[in-house]
């Protein structure tokens, strides 16, 4: 259960549990390659203002602050050259973190407090308007994150369905399974949000699930 107050208690979702009351923000949690994108944009179609953690993470990344120490601690093989000009290689980023953990935390003490600060930002911009927001962020519940949101969806897929869905996208099963691995269970995620909604039936199941709250942008 989101550990907001604001949820109205005179409105049941499908699952029982009230929907928020408007302007509201709402928390997407689920397994690695679940599609929480997918439902994300949902949310931006029905007018919500979507924070998204992966897209500020990029820039930081990006930026140019970073360079050097990214260099340092992962070589200058981290940085590649592009048609744009030279970018950082997030694949090499990415793999490399997940089988060092000690500098996977040098890395989010670098990255980390900079997302922080754009959501947070995000929110007050989206709450000063007077528009309901979706935080679409891969470790939601164990950033602490939940304590911003109203309501939280677990996006629900079979772990044959998003194996393939992660290899499609150019991971391999291992990198799937650490990253897996790095995460809380499935079900304590299933257990904490305040609505299961499947997503492995294509994207209009998925909108279906969540009709009721998609109106709730403003």
């Amino acid at each position: 259960m989101a550990a907001s107050g604001t949820a109205s208690s005179e409105t049941p979702s499908p699952a029982g549990r009230p929907v928020p009351t408007p302007p509201c923000v709402i928390g997407l949690v689920g397994g690695v390659a679940s599609g929480k994108s997918t439902v994300a944009r949902l949310f931006d179609e029905a007018g919500f203002v979507v924070l998204d953690a992966d897209r500020e993470a990029r820039a930081v990344l990006e930026a140019a602050a970073l360079r050097p120490w990214l260099i340092r601690n992962f070589g200058d093989e981290v940085q590649v050259s592009t048609p744009e000009g030279p970018r950082v290689d997030r694949r090499l980023i990415a793999d490399r973190v997940f089988r060092d953990a000690a500098l996977r935390r040098r890395l989010e003490q670098r990255v980390h407090p900079a997302v922080a600060k754009a959501l947070r930002r995000g929110l007050v911009e989206a709450r000063g308007a007077s528009r309901s927001a979706v935080l679409d962020v891969p470790l939601l519940l164990e950033s602490g994150y939940a304590e911003l949101c109203d309501y939280i969806l677990f996006i629900e897929v079979g772990d044959d369905e998003r194996q393939r869905r992660a290899v499609a996208r150019g991971m391999d099963i291992e990198d799937w399974k650490r990253r897996e691995a790095a995460q809380l269970s499935l079900d304590e995620k299933r257990r904490r949000a305040d609505r299961i909604v499947p997503n492995e039936a294509g994207v209009e199941a998925a909108r279906t699930a969540i009709a009721d709250l998609l109106v709730l942008a403003v």
